[in-house]
C-alpha cells in the first residue's frame, strides 16, 4: 500500500524536516519507492511512498507531472 504525506503553509517556507519525519512515519507503506514534490514558492510539500506491485515500469514513476511541468 502506498502512502502520501503533505503539507501546506500559508505564512512561510514549509520545513522539509516536518515533511521528511512524516514520511518516514509512512515509509513502512511502500518500501520500494519514494520521493518529494515541493512548490515553485515552498509552502506547498508533498511526499510519497509506493509499492510497486504491478507497476514497475518507468511509467509508474512518481510524482506524475503535468504536461507543463507547473502541476
Amino acid at each position: 500500500m502506498s502512502s502520501v504525506a503533505g503539507i501546506f503553509s500559508f505564512r512561510s517556507k514549509v520545513d522539509l524536516s516536518h515533511l521528511e519525519s512524516m514520511s518516514n512515519q509512512l515509509r513502512h507503506r511502500g518500501p520500494l519507492s519514494s520521493g518529494t514534490w515541493i512548490s515553485e514558492n515552498a509552502n506547498v510539500a508533498l511526499a510519497y511512498n509506493k509499492l510497486s506491485v504491478f507497476a514497475n515500469s518507468l511509467v509508474a514513476v512518481q510524482p506524475v507531472l503535468s504536461p507543463s511541468k507547473r502541476y
